[in-house]
């Protein structure tokens, strides 16, 4: 018996995050956008429309250009950048 391929599957997967820090919600759900050309690295957008971008390195480290990442050094990165690690992106 013969079958047919199954037909291409065309359209849009949304993913959002929720952060939370020290227990409570951060600032709502954050939807999250891959950087084409850039794998593992996400765009990352608040609810307000606030937005930063999360970089993967090739040695697999993340960077962050929110503020807290850029002006403070905290173990494990800015809360964009544990979120992606925590949800394993």
């Amino acid at each position: 018996m013969i079958t047919a391929p199954a037909p291409a599957r065309h359209g849009q997967v949304r993913l959002f995050i929720e952060i939370l820090v020290n227990g409570h919600r951060s600032a709502g759900l954050y939807k999250l956008m891959p950087i084409p050309g850039c794998p593992g690295s996400w765009r990352i957008k608040t609810q307000t429309g606030q937005e930063h971008q999360v970089h993967r390195a090739p040695n697999g480290t993340l960077s962050c250009d929110c503020p807290d990442a850029v002006y403070r050094a905290r173990p494990g990165g800015c809360k964009h950048c544990r979120a992606i690690k925590a949800a394993g992106l």
